[in-house]
């Protein structure tokens, strides 16, 4: 399944040597099979400075939906001190080839965060993070480009999402770092694991850093 999903993601989106190069060779599942992706939750730090080689391959974003309907960033603020829009911040990283995103869309309809990622012409390079499995299932119906990704804390939970997604790549995100059978279970079905290694003590860390881990997301933006 890992495989075949990797294979769909590469063919979803080219045409051409050329066109690989320019855009495939920075999507998520591209950049998997060289190494694993680092996600670091510190997204202002490296919005305002000029990314590093040290630096992550990811951003984790945290969306709120103004009064006016337009989807934010929540905890990062323009030079006026309001919110920016999704659509400034997913323009930057359109512009930065080596930034990916975790988006994590909370209440917003997911359908609405899909649509505007289409549109940005970030679909491969984004990743949703969507708790709700009607969410789930609402996302990969409003874009099957987009991977979501869908929390399991069971064997069940993964049998569950593997259903939801229809064939279409998505991610696990495990949330128990110390299963080593939920992580080989979630690397064998999904396209893509994620795991978190913010909060854990440092023996959990290190056994974290065992497993079949795709996207590591952590608070240390150099952690590999």
């Amino acid at each position: 399944m890992r495989r075949a999903a990797i294979c769909v993601g590469a063919v979803l989106a080219g045409t051409g040597a050329l066109f690989w190069h320019e855009t495939h060779a920075d999507t998520v599942l591209a950049r998997i099979q060289h190494s694993r992706i680092v996600c670091d939750v510190h997204l202002a730090a490296w919005l305002d400075a000029p990314l590093s080689p040290l630096g992550p391959d990811m951003t984790v974003l945290d969306l709120v939906q103004a009064p006016d309907g337009h989807v934010m960033v929540a905890g990062l603020s323009t030079r006026t001190g309001g919110m920016r829009r999704l659509t400034e911040v997913l323009s930057w990283a359109r512009a930065t080839p080596s930034m990916l995103l975790m988006l994590n869309v909370h209440d917003i309809e997911p359908a609405l965060v899909a649509s505007l990622v289409r549109h940005a012409r970030m679909a491969e390079r984004v990743i949703i993070n969507e708790p709700d499995p009607m969410g789930a299932q609402a996302a990969f119906s409003a874009d099957p480009h987009v991977m979501v990704a869908m929390p399991v804390r069971s064997i069940k939970d993964i049998h569950r999402a593997h259903a939801m997604a229809h064939g279409h790549p998505y991610a696990l995100y495990v949330q128990n770092a110390t299963d080593r059978h939920l992580f080989a279970q979630a690397h064998h079905d999904a396209a893509v694991v994620i795991a978190s290694s913010v909060g854990l003590t440092s023996d959990d860390r290190h056994e974290l850093n065992a497993q079949p881990i795709d996207i590591l997301v952590t608070d240390e933006a150099t952690a590999r």
